[in-house]
């Protein structure tokens, strides 16, 4: 079927993307990706008369008119420092989850998931596949230093930041990081983000 084509093509995509499949000669189905890990943007609004999409928040609201922003899910935002599911800061704008696609066929919209990340305990208790990971994350690193400006890291003191930035420390003389302090939170990172850029010299 065509939305299977849809999602054998995407499969054999890397990286990130949001991508649109139009079917104009058969179906007239309409197939909309957003990638495994959700690192490209999808956000789409939908009414009666009319269906927009845009990876970029900004362009899409843009497009329409009375477009309120939402006080529940910004209290969601305050709580979680992020939007849960599919919600914006906007009530009539959704975001597409990672690894899932939107379908229109006969002006209906249906979203389904096209891939699951699937587990195993051989992958996390093996030594081999934590070392593949460790390479595979240096050359990850390593690929996006590549480039004619200055690059930097934020640096929240965390798991994620604080490894990404001291494997970019092993490659740059000179390392600049950023962190956000925000007086008003209960949780500040800022002393440990500090304490850690001390450690790596950026």
């Amino acid at each position: 079927s065509y939305i299977e084509f849809g999602k054998n093509f995407v499969n054999k995509l890397n990286g990130m993307f949001s991508i649109c499949i139009f079917d104009e000669r058969k179906s007239k189905k309409i197939l909309i990706f957003r990638d495994r890990f959700g690192i490209k943007p999808l956000y789409y609004f939908k009414n009666e008369n009319e269906f927009i999409f845009s990876s970029d928040l900004n362009s899409l609201k843009s497009s329409l008119k009375n477009v309120k922003k939402s006080k529940n899910n910004f209290l969601n935002y305050q709580f979680l420092n992020y939007f849960p599911k599919d919600q914006t800061v906007y009530d009539d704008i959704k975001k597409l989850l990672p690894a899932h696609c939107i379908i229109i066929e006969n002006n209906n919209l249906s979203i389904e998931k096209y891939w699951n990340l699937e587990k195993s305990k051989i992958f996390f208790e093996n030594e081999d596949y934590q070392e593949e990971i460790y390479n595979l994350l240096k050359e990850s690193i390593y690929i996006n230093l590549r480039s004619d400006v200055k690059t930097a890291t934020l640096l929240s003191s965390g798991i994620d930041s604080s490894i990404v930035s001291y494997e970019v420390s092993k490659n740059k003389k000179e390392q600049t990081t950023f962190c956000a302090y925000f007086p008003e939170k209960k949780k500040d990172e800022s002393k440990n983000a500090e304490k850690f850029s001390k450690f790596i010299n950026s």
